[in-house]
């Protein structure tokens, strides 16, 4: 079963998402609560076409819990919470978010060629060759999109 990891801050926002929002409404954003449309749509992509679950691995699961998390995905037109199973564990010995992810895995009996992570940040460490990175200016695009399908598609050698 494929499995994506999932940062949301540079993924499902982005410096160019807040930036349209401000001039829409006028206000400055809370930035832990808003996810864009656009980029939730990729994501919807992605899911569509894989099939994967979704572990999140964004810092939101330190300040939210999952059915928090499920709501605002869900308000910007996220059409797979039934996907979310879970969070990666916060490791009080390590900053590599890749490190987390691996617990998660060992934890759970997923193996790295069933894994693509969705991050800006790249601090995966040995999972590296697993990232498809984004851009905090653009969040995910339709390439990011077509890269984790193929991450995902790749048969274990």
């Amino acid at each position: 079963m494929p499995f994506v990891f999932l940062d949301i801050d540079g993924v499902l926002n982005s410096k160019e998402s807040f930036h349209k929002k401000f001039i829409e409404t006028g206000t400055c954003l809370n930035t832990s609560e808003h996810v864009s449309n656009v980029l939730v749509e990729h994501l919807n992509t992605l899911i569509d076409k894989t099939n994967a679950s979704i572990v999140i691995s964004s810092a939101w699961r330190l300040c939210f819990d999952i059915t928090k998390i499920k709501k605002v995905l869900e308000a910007s037109g996220f059409r797979h919470n039934d996907k979310i199973v879970g969070c990666t564990p916060l490791l009080r010995f390590s900053c590599f978010r890749g490190l987390e992810i691996q617990t998660w895995m060992e934890s759970h009996g997923v193996h790295k060629h069933e894994i693509v992570i969705l991050d800006d940040n790249s601090d995966m460490v040995h999972l590296m060759d697993r990232l498809v990175q984004t851009d905090f200016n653009i969040g995910l695009t339709k390439k990011n999109v077509k890269e984790a399908i193929s991450l995902l598609n790749r048969k274990r050698v």
